[in-house]
């Protein structure tokens, strides 16, 4: 009897190539992530100072990246994998675009980006939060501090930029790509006709690059009679909330051209990128265009006044809270993901800092042996704070859903690394009295005391692993593993269920 003369039957469709092809696809990811939970799934290390879940085999790793992180990799004993079963992954941001979605985020796997944090790292959309947070502040009566230039995206805002453009003459201003880095495509210019042509080039069929222009610091801060700007290093764990480490170590920048503001077309006096600064005849490899955090402190306490320095130091560490609290609802947050940031930052003549641009992949090369081993420490350490090895783990952070560094407040420092932000700023010490200087006559959020450029501890990491095991042989143990038998069972809907009190 046929399909058709059957009652209640019905005939088989044909087979469509393309939804086999989704089939296969979908199947294929199903496989990477059974796989992947089969890996994870009640691995622990039962040692005698307690059972601390690790990855059931030596931790494997992937990059694209060749560069210092591959070197970190292998000297904490990581093995290098080329396929989708690894651990923690080093990524670009071209591989965020194109992976992540598709890419399963369970157990303990880390990746190195947040998804959507281009919020933060593109000059344009940085403005625009920053614009954003700052009326949302003056509706709870906080005036934020000015810490970016004025800033336009044309050819949007081109109107906009020409109203402002003509309030204030004899400025001179500055054009960076949205799109680029290391200095590429950057120049200065002083009247509007030197951008005519370029926005005359924009038509429906085909639209101009777009750029962001911003009042140029024209007065900046100089050592020895030469431009410098700062690089920083910032770890954020979680968005929500909000976990943040500044990283004590750092350096400076210089230009090897003396600044003067009497050849805006020179690149070589206006730009501090190394990239370019190489390119320069007055550059010497020997030494490098760099000068480390720390020394650039002591300059200033022996030039000015430890207050006046600790200051500013302070304004710097609390506009990277605030950077990061613009965009904190706008970053999707996910726990296996966590970034390392490279805020460049200006300071002007008058000893305030700038904010200059978020760096999403922050270059890990070394020009230098010094600078070497300053990136190899600062690697090390972030991987000892994201802790894949579980060295700074207690099982009672089961229960709890704190992070290692939240548990025990002795653990705000893990080896450069200071705990900042812990949803709320954490710093014991407040400035009390600026004694005449006072920005905060206007800004009512306080400063606390920064950790940019002090001392480093190459010990200290030694020192709290040691601690955490002792703790973990009193903590509270890791719950079984539910079996296979007992996960079948029928559980209440995630509304219904008892919350503990």
């Amino acid at each position: 009897m046929s399909s058709v003369g059957r009652k209640g039957s019905r005939a088989r469709p044909k087979s469509d190539p393309s939804r086999n092809r989704m089939n296969s696809s979908s199947s294929t990811r199903d496989t990477r992530i059974s796989s992947t939970r089969r890996r994870y799934s009640g691995s622990t290390n039962n040692s005698s100072s307690g059972s601390t879940p690790v990855p059931s085999e030596r931790i494997k790793f992937k990059t694209c990246i060749r560069s210092l992180i591959l070197n970190t990799f292998k000297e904490r004993g990581f093995v290098e994998v080329e396929e989708d079963d690894w651990d923690i992954i080093w990524a670009n941001i071209e591989w965020m675009r194109e992976n992540y979605e598709s890419t399963p985020l369970i157990g303990y796997r880390k990746l190195n980006h947040f998804k959507r944090s281009f919020e933060l790292t593109r000059k344009d959309l940085l403005a625009k939060n920053l614009k954003k947070y700052r009326r949302t502040l003056r509706k709870n009566g906080i005036v934020m501090p000015t810490f970016f230039p004025s800033t336009y995206v044309l050819p949007a805002d081109y109107s906009l930029f020409v109203e402002e453009f003509k309030r204030t003459p004899g400025g001179v201003w500055i054009m960076k790509p949205i799109g680029r880095a290391q200095g590429k495509g950057i120049f200065l210019f002083e009247k509007l006709r030197d951008i005519e042509q370029w926005k005359s080039q924009s038509t429906e069929e085909h639209r101009v690059e777009n750029y962001v222009v911003q009042m140029y610091l024209d007065h900046p801060y100089l050592v020895g009679g030469k431009k410098f700007d700062l690089r920083l290093y910032v770890l954020v764990v979680s968005y929500r909330p909000l976990v943040v480490y500044i990283y004590r170590e750092g350096f400076a920048r210089f230009s090897f051209t003396p600044y003067s503001m009497d050849d805006i077309d020179n690149a070589y006096v206006h730009l501090t990128n190394v990239s370019l600064q190489k390119g320069s005849s007055n550059y010497d490899e020997s030494i490098g265009a760099k000068w480390g955090l720390d020394s650039l402190r002591r300059y200033l306490n022996a030039k000015h006044s430890i207050e006046e320095t600790d200051i500013l130091f302070a304004q710097m560490q609390q506009l990277v809270l605030l950077s990061l609290k613009s965009v904190q609802n706008s970053v999707i947050h996910d726990p296996h993901c966590f970034e390392l940031y490279g805020y460049d930052i200006l300071i002007d003549g008058d000893m305030n800092p700038w904010l200059i641009e978020v760096n999403a992949s922050p270059s890990l090369s070394a020009e230098t042996q010094s600078d070497k081993e300053m990136k190899m420490r600062l690697l090390h350490d972030m991987l000892s704070v994201v802790d894949m090895e579980r060295r700074l783990y207690l099982p009672s952070m089961l229960k709890t859903r704190r992070h290692p560094l939240r548990h025990d407040p002795a653990l705000r420092q893990v080896g450069s690394f200071d705990l900042v932000c812990d949803g709320e700023d954490v710093q014991p010490e407040v400035f009390a009295s600026l004694h005449g200087h006072d920005p905060i006559s206007v800004d009512p959020l306080p400063l606390f005391h920064s950790t940019f450029g002090c001392n480093i501890d190459t010990t200290n990491i030694k020192r709290l692993e040691k601690q955490a095991a002792e703790a973990r042989k009193s903590d509270t143990p890791v719950p079984k593993t539910v079996s296979a038998k007992n996960s079948k069972k029928k559980r209440r809907p995630p509304s219904t269920r008892r919350r503990k009190s």
